[in-house]
């Protein structure tokens, strides 16, 4: 992993990450913004919400074909809607991937999620019950 210890998501300061390569990555999040409201929209459980609510940090986790686009359109407002809600502070890590980045993305999230204290989201974590995928 490549790790962007605090990246504002201005272009001359995410140049070094190839805009034509595709890969996985985590953002933190404002945690100040986590209610159960911005939370309503998921398929989280009520359980799974009242984590994300009681925790310290907050991170999301995506997959990308165009991982440096990707990554300024969540910093633009225009990337998932978690992130719309949860606005980010940070870029903590990337990961360049040949394929199967949906495969990539949940090893990572699932990687992430053992801290305490931390909540990890990403859309490939969650089965349509907002429960925890029990495999890769």
């Amino acid at each position: 992993m490549n790790d962007i210890a605090s990246i504002p998501c201005e272009q001359d300061k995410i140049s070094y990450i190839s805009p034509c390569q595709s890969g996985v990555y985590v953002i933190e999040c404002d945690n100040s913004t986590v209610s159960h409201d911005t939370l309503s929209y998921t398929t989280l459980s009520a359980k799974r919400r009242n984590e994300a609510i009681q925790s310290e940090q907050i991170v999301y986790v995506g997959s990308a074909e165009w991982l440096q686009r990707r990554i300024c359109d969540h910093f633009y407002g225009d990337g998932a809607k978690f992130t719309t809600h949860h606005p980010p502070v940070k870029v903590l890590e990337y990961k360049y991937t040949e394929s199967n980045e949906e495969f990539e993305e949940r090893k990572l999230a699932k990687k992430l999620h053992d801290p305490p204290n931390v909540f990890v989201f990403s859309d490939q974590l969650f089965d349509h019950n907002g429960n925890y995928h029990t495999t890769l």
